[in-house]
């Protein structure tokens, strides 16, 4: 006892052991900031991930839309005005949900697809005013609004494909 108490033991043991608390205290710290980075950094990657899943979701649907556009355009030509409003509505409601459930998509490309929604509806008129007896709507002009929505919806199908393309940084 008398070695310890002549050498300051005691006093020299409670420094060490402030500075080895110190120190385990940055290390706590310091493995805190990395773990709370790496958890950032994931948030972020999957984030990345849900914006990829949710461009291709729109780049099928809007693809699906387009080919649908197409057949609509051929059944006008037909002249098969009975089945068109059950293809008119499917049209319209893939249409709303790739507007409403792709929220990166931009102002101008929600703007386009609002604008087939709303000719798909102003051409639905039509045929059902047509088939309740009046007059059959002329083919040539809403085969011609058609064929406008589908160039239309491909410019925004190649957008989205490119976005999907592009690397991320």
């Amino acid at each position: 006892m008398e070695v310890i108490a002549e050498y300051h033991l005691g006093d020299i043991a409670s420094v060490v052991g402030l500075f080895l608390t110190i120190g385990g205290f940055i290390i706590t710290f310091w493995q805190i900031r990395k773990s709370k980075s790496a958890a950032e950094q994931a948030r972020e990657a999957a984030e990345g991930v849900r914006e990829q899943l949710l461009k291709m979701n729109a780049f099928q649907g809007l693809t699906a839309a387009i080919r649908s556009f197409e057949d609509i355009r051929r059944l006008h030509r037909l002249k098969a005005w009975q089945v068109l409003p059950d293809r008119y509505t499917w049209l319209k409601q893939e249409l709303i949900l790739i507007k409403g459930r792709t929220p990166n998509l931009s102002e101008t490309h929600k703007a386009q697809i609002q604008g087939a929604i709303q000719q798909v509806s102003i051409i639905e008129g039509k045929v059902e005013i047509a088939l309740g007896g009046a007059d059959e709507p002329e083919v040539h002009r809403i085969n011609s609004v058609i064929s406008k929505q589908i160039d239309q919806l491909q410019q925004v199908v190649v957008d989205v494909q490119n976005e999907i393309e592009r690397p991320r940084l």
